[in-house]
C-alpha cells in the first residue's frame, strides 16, 4: 500500500524531535548522575558517623568506670 506524502512529517521534524528527545534524556542522565553522587555522600557521612558512635560505645562498656550512669542514646551525627 502506498502512503500519501502528505500524511508524512517532514524528515527534519522527526530529526529535531529525536534531537531534543536525546538532549532531555542526557539532562536526566546527568541529574541521575549528580543525585546518586549525592546520595553516597551522604550515606557514607551517615555510616561513618554510626560506626564511631559504636566504637565510641564499645570503648566505654571495656572502660574501667567508677559511675554507673545511664547508657547514653546513639544518635547519628548529622553534617
Amino acid at each position: 500500500m502506498v502512503r500519501n506524502a502528505a500524511a508524512r512529517p517532514p524528515a527534519g521534524t522527526v530529526a529535531r524531535a529525536a534531537g531534543r528527545e536525546q538532549e532531555n534524556l542526557q539532562g536526566e542522565i546527568a541529574y541521575l548522575r549528580m543525585y546518586s553522587e549525592v546520595y553516597r555522600t551522604h550515606l557514607r557521612t551517615y555510616l561513618e558517623a554510626l560506626l564511631r558512635n559504636v566504637d565510641e560505645w564499645a570503648r566505654a562498656e571495656q572502660s574501667p568506670s567508677v559511675e554507673h550512669d545511664e547508657p547514653r542514646a546513639l544518635t547519628p551525627c548529622r553534617d
